[in-house]
């Protein structure tokens, strides 16, 4: 008995294992459905080996056989349609790290306020979207400041960057603006990657977040937000 359960589930169990393994898994609706395919996966293959070492005729093994490659097949389509959601965050070294993707992100020319945070460490989020063969990725830089030093800070954030006047989204308090670049025109959000700024005048935050997104699709802002950027994950 438990060898026929050993043997049903190792190869599901590896599966599954290989999915949760990955730094960062996010449990939502989106990647639980991955993981379930992963699992069926597994399945089908015990499933054939079982086929094989069963005593039915060659012609029912053949069959039971290429049945199970085709829903393999099948599964593994599906997987690989499943959209796939990571999250990191990190305080170690954050403006450093930040700095460090925008050298490889963004083609414009950037740089950071000297006073990043002045109530809690900075925070450097990473959130990747996996869909169908290609990723999207975000890097997000949280700044947490007092009151005094957020009005100053949100002062020289006008005085750094141009903000495209048509693009604006908010998530409850948090306000997203995207900075304009010297060859786009004042709607364009069509290129690969781009620099958005949040500033939330409650909880005395500004964020930086750095979004390289070659997903061949015309999204709004607050749709890039909420799919791409993590938003969710960064707040929680």
């Amino acid at each position: 008995m438990a060898k026929n359960i050993l043997f049903w589930t190792s190869p599901a169990l590896v599966f599954l294992l290989s999915g949760l393994t990955k730094p960062g898994m996010v449990f939502n609706s989106a990647n639980l459905t991955f993981l379930l395919i992963k699992v069926l996966c597994g399945i089908v293959i015990s499933a054939a080996i079982a086929i094989i070492r069963s005593e039915n005729k060659a012609a029912s093994k053949m069959a039971g056989v290429f049945g199970c490659i085709v829903l393999f097949m099948i599964l593994s389509f599906m997987r690989v349609l499943s959209p796939r959601m990571m999250h990191t965050c990190t305080t170690a070294n954050a403006r450093e790290m930040f700095l460090s993707k925008a050298s490889l992100w963004y083609s414009a020319p950037f740089s950071l306020p000297a006073d990043t945070g002045s109530s809690d460490p900075a925070e450097y989020h990473v959130f990747t979207y996996d869909h169908y063969l290609e990723e999207s990725c975000a890097a997000t830089l949280m700044c947490h400041y007092d009151e005094a030093d957020y009005k100053t800070a949100v002062a020289g954030l006008e005085n750094s960057y141009a903000f495209m006047s048509n693009l604006n989204a908010s998530v409850g308090n948090d306000r997203f603006r995207v900075v304009r670049t010297d060859y786009e025109s004042e709607d364009d959000l069509t290129r690969k990657s781009y620099l958005i700024v949040m500033q939330n005048d409650v909880t005395h935050d500004i964020a930086y977040i750095l979004l390289y997104n070659p997903l061949d699709e015309t999204c709004t802002l607050s749709e890039i937000i909420d799919r791409y950027c993590g938003w969710q994950y960064i707040r929680k």
